[in-house]
Parts: structure tokens; C-alpha cells; sequence
């Protein structure tokens, strides 16, 4: 059994370090899930739009590039893929690493059989919580950046460049204020549905009452992360290497080559997006729901229904099944309280007394005296 972590306060640097410690113990079984739920099925989505789309002819006919803005084959390749790569990592496999994870934060291994059995469990959920969440922040994106995408659209120098101003300026900073704010409040939705068994509709709900107080955390958080490993469709600092090779074997005239490498990168940093907000959840359960007491009354064989019966918290949620705390080790029988009202033994007990025969009265007779007859 592996080691549990501490539940204690963390502060930013804890959940970072945390969120990486996690990766780094389990990576095989991590990479292993997201092979399975990400790479797998966005290569055959490469493939087949390869074939049906066709989108690098222009490659063929020796011409130049087109914008990924017109109207073209590549244009609808380019943002297709994006988006569908965007919903495969945020909805099945991330619901995967947060089971995983969690389980592997409190001291446990789970399977890859015992995570799709999870996942597939709460897969209805799953969906409307990540179509709604990536609804939002597509809608982010189109209202800070619609502007400036219009003003490059018209092809003019001029307008170019005013396009780039108002992205820079204006379009970056507002965008990440929203998501900022909505992050901050909702970006605990997913790990609600798939480790508190919330539904879609209380995932929100269930989500703004955890991150009350620590709000602008989980948002920095979010970005921190963002900036480092990136998103499918955006590349940043550890993305270079994915983004690099896809250039080459693009110059190379090998694009499916290309977009497969770029794929495969984006599989292999996904999961470390997630991590560090395991700890986040997990600290904030502790903070708000007294989670950490909970682990400690389950290994004295307390369960947390029970706790949830005395009134802790009724919004406390529950533990993934399976967990059992120390396995092999059996409870220990607590005694039953005495329960009020319960009735009195009388003066005289029940059972019987042995006879008591009354004693004879003595008669005081003085000592004889010496020398007396």
C-alpha cells in the first residue's frame, strides 16, 4: 500500500509540489490511463479527418500556407482538431486522473480497471459538467478576443496591426480576469462530480462553497498551470519541445507525422494540469469539512456515514468506494452508551438476602474480687 500524504494546510507552493510528486510516483499508470482515453482515440480522429478533410493539399500544390482564419480545409482542420482534443482531455481522461490520484493521495492504487469502472459510472455527469465548462470558457474566449480576430480578418496592414495592440492590451488581460474569476469559483466542478458524487447540476453549486475564501488560489493556480504545460490548441513553456518537433516534420512535408507527435506531447503533459488541484480539493475539504478527521476516524473503523449522522457537515460528500482505510485490519467493537431512562434497581435487591438472627441481650455481671469466698 502506497503512502498517504499529510492532510494538513498547504499554501500555493504545496500544491504545486504536491501536484508534481503525484505525477512522478505513478507516471506509468497515469500515462497508461491517458494513452488509453486521450492518445488512442485522437489518433484515429487524426487519421480519419487526414482522410476525409484532406487538409494539407496545399502542401502538395506547392503553395502557402493558408490562414488558420479564412475559410478553408485547413482552417476547419486546425480548430476541429483543437476543440476535440480540448474535450477528450477534459473530460474522460481527467475525470481518470482525479479518481486515480485521489486514491493514490490517501494510500491507495487503484487499477486501471477500477478507475474506468468509476469513470464509466458518472460518464453522464461527466459529459454535462465539461459541456457547460468548456462552453464557458470558449465564450471567455470570444468575447475578449472576437474583436481583435475581426479587426485581422479585414487583411489590411493597418488593421493587422491595431489587431495585435487591442490582443495585447486589451484581449489578454481581460481574458485572463475571466477566467480568473471563473476558475476560481468553478474550477473544483469536475473532482466534485467524479469524487464527491455530485451531479452535473450541484457540481457548480458544490464547487463556489469549497472555494469560498481561496478563490484567487485555484484561479492563479489554473493559469500557473496553463502558462507551463499548456492546453490542447495552446502551446506554452513545457509545450516547446511538441511544438518544435510539429514544425520540423511539418517543413519536412510529413503533417501527419507532425500532428501525431503533437498529440502524443499533449497526452504526456495533460494529467500534470490536474494534480496539483487534487491537493487543492483535498485541502480545502480539510479546511471547510474536517476531511482530515474523517480519514483519521475511518482507520479507528468509523464510517463516514456515521459522521454524517452526527451532524459533522451534511454537505461532507463521500469517499470513493473501495476505500477501506488499513485493509486487514478489523474494527474494534465500540461499547453502547447507556441509554437514558433505563430502569432503576429498588432499595431492596432482587435476589435473596440470607437471615439475620438478632443478637441476645448480655447481662453485665462484675469480676469477682480477690481474696473473697
Amino acid at each position: 500500500m502506497a503512502t498517504a500524504f499529510d492532510l494538513r494546510p498547504l499554501n500555493f507552493g504545496d500544491h504545486l509540489s504536491r501536484g508534481f510528486a503525484l505525477f512522478l510516483r505513478r507516471w506509468v499508470r497515469i500515462a497508461q490511463w491517458y494513452a488509453l482515453t486521450f492518445l488512442l482515440p485522437m489518433t484515429l480522429v487524426v487519421l480519419a479527418m487526414h482522410v476525409l478533410i484532406q487538409p494539407y493539399d496545399w502542401m502538395a500544390a506547392h503553395q502557402a500556407e493558408p490562414s488558420v482564419l479564412a475559410a478553408s480545409k485547413y482552417s476547419a482542420y486546425y480548430w476541429l482538431l483543437r476543440l476535440i482534443s480540448l474535450a477528450f482531455s477534459q473530460w474522460l481522461a481527467a475525470a481518470g486522473v482525479l479518481y486515480m490520484t485521489s486514491r493514490m493521495y490517501v494510500g491507495d492504487e487503484p487499477g486501471l480497471a477500477e478507475t474506468a469502472r468509476a469513470v464509466f459510472k458518472r460518464a453522464g455527469h461527466l459529459t454535462g459538467t465539461t459541456l457547460v465548462h468548456l462552453l464557458a470558457l470558449s465564450a471567455i474566449l470570444l468575447v475578449t478576443f472576437g474583436p481583435a480576430l475581426l479587426m485581422a480578418e479585414s487583411g489590411r496592414r493597418s488593421d493587422v496591426v491595431w489587431a495585435w495592440v487591442v490582443g495585447v492590451c486589451c484581449s489578454a488581460p481581460a481574458a485572463m480576469v475571466l477566467a480568473l474569476l471563473y476558475l476560481g469559483r468553478f474550477g473544483l466542478n469536475l473532482p466534485c462530480v467524479m469524487l464527491d458524487d455530485a451531479d452535473a447540476a450541484s457540481a457548480f453549486t458544490r464547487s463556489a462553497m469549497l472555494t469560498k475564501g481561496l478563490r484567487l488560489r485555484l484561479g492563479m493556480l489554473f493559469l500557473v498551470l496553463m502558462f507551463l504545460t499548456g492546453v490542447p490548441g495552446l502551446w506554452f513553456l513545457l509545450d516547446v519541445p511538441g511544438a518544435v518537433g510539429r514544425a520540423l516534420l511539418h517543413s519536412a512535408s510529413w503533417p501527419l507525422a507532425g500532428d501525431l507527435l503533437s498529440v502524443a506531447w499533449q497526452g504526456l503533459l495533460g494529467p500534470v494540469l490536474w494534480l496539483p488541484i487534487v491537493a487543492y480539493y483535498f485541502d480545502q475539504r480539510s479546511r471547510k469539512e474536517g476531511y482530515d478527521l474523517a480519514v483519521m476516524a475511518r482507520n479507528f473503523g468509523i464510517e463516514e456515514a456515521d459522521l454524517l449522522r452526527h451532524s459533522m457537515n451534511s454537505d461532507l460528500g463521500y469517499t470513493p468506494k473501495g476505500f477501506t482505510g488499513q485493509r486487514g485490519v478489523r474494527p474494534l467493537p465500540v461499547a453502547q452508551p447507556v441509554m437514558a431512562g433505563a430502569p432503576q434497581f429498588s432499595q431492596r435487591p432482587p435476589w435473596p438476602q440470607p437471615a439475620v438472627q438478632a443478637a441476645r441481650p448480655r447481662v453485665f455481671r462484675p469480676p469477682p474480687r480477690r481474696g473473697m469466698p
